[in-house]
């Protein structure tokens, strides 16, 4: 499964359900090229 920002294929995910009754998921992101066009603004949204 791959991870996208409009059209870039930003990397690879391998998600699971870690808790279905509260919809945790949690996993890899394997990245690619692309994603550093967007990490400095992903690290300042989820810092």
């Amino acid at each position: 499964m791959y991870l996208y920002i409009d059209n870039d294929k930003i990397g690879k995910v391998d998600f699971k359900i870690i808790d279905e009754s509260m919809g945790a998921i949690s996993g890899d992101l394997i990245t690619n090229e692309n994603y550093g066009k967007y990490k400095l603004t992903i690290n300042n949204i989820f810092s």
